[in-house]
């Protein structure tokens, strides 16, 4: 499988980008309007890890959605590696949508139940018509094994993985048309710290051996600083803060990310890998 040319650009610009929801209190025809996004504007690296994190309703995970254009902005431009997202259709879609992967929290959900482990892995290749029958099964057999699953489970349904290994599986499949940017949504909610840790270690290794870009969306600023080069903050559809993850523990500059830093116990790594 041959990629396409990889560009000097930034791997994502996002400028001035809005959207807001309608939405209608219950047992009342009374609506309001809610400003998921008001005014992003943010520049991921490539090969970097960038983490936004923020309460549950903060609009991170709106931005997430809207740079796999998976949700519409009202206002502002997003671009992907110098091409405007929001101008791309047809063909020139389907080919950016490829590099662009993102991993759900919920993988009991995220994975269709009724596949196998194999064919959850060449979904995406037989969608996008990406090789023949017998080159999509050596994929998922390599797949299975860069990110640590014995390929003889390719048999297994979603519910005979563990969840540690069921977000291995997502991760496998995300990878399967050699993307360049993931986008990982929670991914490490729910997972225990001993396998927090092994993801960690995993989607470094990934990221070193593949030149992958991360955009980690999280509530978890304790765990994100041992992930990300650079954490933005989310509070109510804004970044009120932004900087490698030292500058914002040793001197946070805004009410958001203090309450953030206090809501950590000790402050310590939750993967033990020392004092923040």
């Amino acid at each position: 499988m041959v990629a396409d040319m990889v560009t000097t650009e930034p791997v994502i610009r996002v400028q001035g980008l809005r959207k807001t929801y309608v939405h209608e209190r219950p047992f009342s025809r009374e609506k309001f309007v809610v400003r998921a996004l008001d005014g992003i504007d943010l520049v991921i690296s490539a090969g970097s890890s960038f983490a936004l994190v923020g309460e549950s309703g903060s609009g991170k995970s709106t931005l997430a959605l809207c740079m796999a254009r998976l949700e519409q902005p009202g206002e502002g431009r997003i671009w992907f590696e110098g091409q405007d997202l929001f101008r791309l259709s047809g063909p020139e879609l389907m080919r950016v949508r490829r590099h662009i992967q993102l991993i759900f929290q919920g993988t009991a959900a995220a994975l269709n139940p009724r596949f196998s482990a194999e064919e959850i892995i060449i979904e995406p290749l037989r969608i996008q018509s990406v090789g023949t029958r017998t080159e999509q099964r050596d994929r998922a057999v390599h797949l299975m094994e860069k990110v640590g699953l014995p390929p003889v489970w390719l048999s297994r349904r979603p519910h005979q993985f563990s969840g540690g290994q069921r977000q291995r599986l997502a991760i496998a499949r995300a990878l399967a048309l050699e993307p360049r940017l993931l986008i990982l949504d929670e991914a490490f909610t729910g997972l225990d710290l001993s396998i927090q840790a092994q993801m960690v270690a995993l989607l470094r290794d990934l990221q070193s051996r593949e030149n992958l870009t991360y955009v980690f969306i999280s509530h978890d600023l304790s765990l994100m600083a041992h992930v990300a080069d650079e954490i933005a903050i989310f509070d109510r559809g804004r970044i009120v803060e932004q900087g490698q993850p030292s500058r914002l523990f040793s001197n946070p500059c805004q009410p958001e990310t203090r309450a953030l830093l206090e809501a950590i116990p000790g402050r310590r790594s939750v993967l033990g890998l020392g004092q923040s």
